[in-house]
């Protein structure tokens, strides 16, 4: 979706965590894989992160590694 990035990177400056890394790309059937390396003070504030990105109706996927 147009903007999808600039929603995300809305996210994490709502929710004070550093963008460390980013990396985007689109598949073949027109699907974004984004992949962030982000800084948090602490598991609350990840999860605040994770719970707003998956609001995104969009979204169909939200995992931590």
């Amino acid at each position: 979706k147009k903007g999808m990035l600039a929603n995300l990177s809305a996210i994490f400056t709502q929710c004070e965590a550093n963008i460390l890394d980013a990396n985007v790309q689109t598949t073949i059937d027109k699907k974004g894989i984004s992949t962030f390396t982000i800084e948090v003070s602490n598991y609350a504030q990840l999860r605040d992160i994770i719970l707003k990105i998956k609001k995104i109706k969009e979204v169909l996927k939200v995992e931590r590694v």
